[in-house]
């Protein structure tokens, strides 16, 4: 995730490398986890961002990797096809996690309290 994030900005907005470093890892962090990073707040638990500081390193390590190597070997070697296949694959391994560590606190915040609507997000699609 923190390398898919860093080639997304990579590719996108810093292609010439005109943003000030730090704007591009906060938006390499934000890009490669937005979703872990808001969702958990929202309901009131701590994200894994914060309680976990091996994420914080990997998008350190993937920003340098990408942007600071020199020659750009590393955004080369990155953007190369056998490469974003392997980092799509685990970027998906990652996100199939948080949807079911979601899942799972969602669970416990509403067992005691279950809504009204409860059926609606289950029946409504059918």
């Amino acid at each position: 995730m923190a390398m898919q994030g860093a080639m997304a900005v990579r590719n996108g907005p810093n292609a010439g490398k005109k943003l000030h470093w730090f704007h591009a890892f906060v938006l390499s962090v934000l890009t490669g986890y937005a979703g872990a990073l808001f969702a958990p707040l929202w309901m009131g638990r701590p994200t894994s961002m914060l309680s976990n500081d091996l994420n914080f390193v990997a998008c350190i390590s993937a920003f340098f990797i990408v942007n600071c190597l020199p020659f750009d070997v590393g955004f080369k070697l990155c953007d190369t096809l056998p490469i974003r296949i392997v980092m799509t694959a685990f970027a998906q391994l990652f996100r199939a996690n948080g949807i079911a560590k979601f899942s799972n606190m969602a669970h416990e915040a509403f067992k005691d309290s279950p809504s009204s609507y409860y059926p609606t997000p289950i029946f409504g699609p059918i």
